[in-house]
């Protein structure tokens, strides 16, 4: 996230406008990580069941993230601004 902060809060460091896909794509990263860090904090605090329970929707996440990671890459290929 941090390194791409910049370049979607300063536009002056894109090749391009940014995209609705790339926006999507940020959208449902973003949650994830997070997700990965209430994760560790679960197994942690003794909270296992509840790591696991989440880990289902963790799985959904992550290919959503591939998916829109690999759309997004062709789409910027495509229009030059990767």
């Amino acid at each position: 996230m941090a390194g791409f902060a910049p370049s979607l809060l300063d536009g002056s460091a894109r090749l391009g406008p940014v995209s609705p896909l790339v926006l999507l794509h940020a959208l449902i990263a973003t949650p994830l990580r997070l997700l990965f860090v209430l994760q560790g904090t679960l197994v942690a605090t003794g909270r296992a069941a509840m790591h696991r329970r989440l880990g289902v929707a963790a799985t959904g996440l992550a290919v959503l993230v591939i998916l829109t990671g690999y759309s997004t890459v062709v789409e910027q290929t495509r229009r030059g601004t990767t």
